[in-house]
C-alpha cells in the first residue's frame, strides 16, 4: 500500500513538472502608431513562459493604431503584475486587456 502511494505522488509530482498547468488566454495590446515589432512582443512573452498559439493584428489607418491579439497558453503560476509592467515596456503601448479564451 505505500509503495502505491509513493508512486501516486511522484507521479502526480512529474506529471506537473512536465504538463504544468496552464490556462488559454486572450491578451489584447493596443499601440499607437503604424509600425509594431512583433520580435518584441514575442520576446516579452516568452519570458514568463508564455506559449503563442496565434497572433492576429488590426490596423487603424484613419487612427494609427494597431491592436494585437494573442491567443496563448499561460501558466497559471503567472504573475500578472510583473507580467503587465514588462508590456508596460514595449514602446507606444498604451493598453493591455488579458481575458480568458472562449
Amino acid at each position: 500500500m505505500a509503495i502505491i502511494l509513493f508512486t501516486l505522488i511522484i507521479l502526480d509530482y512529474l506529471e506537473r513538472y512536465i504538463f504544468p498547468p496552464e490556462r488559454v488566454k486572450v491578451i489584447h495590446l493596443y499601440f499607437h502608431g503604424a509600425g509594431i515589432d512583433t520580435k518584441k512582443i514575442k520576446k516579452a512573452l516568452s519570458a514568463y513562459k508564455i506559449g503563442i498559439q496565434s497572433i492576429d493584428v488590426v490596423q487603424s489607418i484613419q487612427k494609427e493604431k494597431v491592436q494585437v491579439n494573442v491567443l496563448a497558453r499561460t501558466p497559471v503560476s503567472l504573475n500578472i503584475n510583473e507580467f503587465y509592467k514588462e508590456l508596460q515596456n514595449l514602446p507606444d503601448i498604451y493598453k493591455i486587456k488579458m481575458e480568458e479564451s472562449q
